[in-house]
């Protein structure tokens, strides 16, 4: 039914959002809003930003880039366009399955409109990929957020930043 919406939502233009702004916890860092809710066995985030390029989140122990687990999205056209990518340096961060890994995003819905860009997706919270960063509650780890103004990756971010988090479930 989700495949028939999505061609539909192809020709006629305009965009599905099947749910959005239902998740728990939002923080707002920059302009930029980042909320979860606790499935079995997965996370279920929004991130929303003042855009219409592309928006990042990203997991990491520490606060430095490289390392994070970052996953990009953009929405083209009306469809959503997304990459699970692994930073391992400045301006090299290749996606997962480049590496050995596999993409573990499953997009939920999206919304682009006059104002801003919001995408909502799942992940696991153990995906057996090195390259994904293991979800626990009430561990420490840095969140990073991150939009840009442009809708190719490989452009860099307009804002970007990385906070102190946790999850709590």
């Amino acid at each position: 039914m989700l495949s028939l919406l999505f061609f539909l939502q192809g020709l006629l233009g305009g965009s599905i959002n099947p749910g959005l702004v239902t998740t728990d916890n939002p923080v707002t860092v920059s302009n930029i809003t980042f909320q979860y809710r606790l499935h079995s066995d997965s996370l279920e985030i929004q991130v929303s930003a003042p855009t219409h390029g592309w928006v990042a989140v990203g997991f990491h122990e520490n606060a430095k880039l490289i390392g994070n687990d970052l996953l990009m999205f953009s929405v083209i056209d009306g469809m959503v366009i997304y990459q699970d990518q692994y930073i391992r340096g400045w301006n090299d961060h290749p996606e997962d399955t480049a590496l050995g890994g596999e993409n573990s995003i499953s997009v939920v819905g999206h919304l682009e409109d006059e104002t801003s860009t919001t995408v909502k997706f799942k992940i696991p919270i153990s995906s057996g990929d090195s390259f994904d960063t293991i979800h626990q509650s009430n561990r420490d780890f840095y969140l990073l957020l991150a939009y840009s103004l442009e809708d190719d990756f490989n452009h860099h971010s307009i804002v970007r930043k990385q906070i102190p988090y946790r999850f709590t479930f």
